[in-house]
């Protein structure tokens, strides 16, 4: 046979969404990965690659992972979007009032 084969268990594809879910809501809105500058592949690429790290932790820590056909997987993935995205404009706000104090500290260009 050819091609790439992985064998994971469903515990560990399950929570590999759930971090997937969350980085890329956290990638979507924060800066420079919210601007057309960044193609659409890195950004998928970056997700994925956050995701990694965030899997093995999530799993050391003995947490329970919903199934992959339950409702409570569904669930837990919007969660997770919406706390990628609110780190996401944590960031981004943090990004602009830097960007503007330095702005007001630098004074007018001549």
């Amino acid at each position: 046979m050819t091609g790439l084969q992985v064998a994971v268990g469903e515990s560990t594809l399950a929570a590999f969404l759930l971090a997937l879910a969350r980085t890329a809501g956290f990638v979507l809105v924060t800066p420079p990965f919210n601007t057309r500058a960044v193609p659409g592949q890195v950004k998928a690429g970056l997700c994925i690659a956050l995701a990694l790290p965030i899997t093995s932790a999530y799993l050391e820590r003995d947490a329970k992972v919903p199934s992959l056909g339950s409702t409570t997987l569904l669930l837990q993935a919007v969660a997770q979007i919406a706390t990628g995205l609110a780190l996401g404009f944590l960031v981004l706000a943090v990004v602009s009032a830097v960007t503007k104090l330095v702005a007001a500290c630098a004074g007018p260009v001549k």
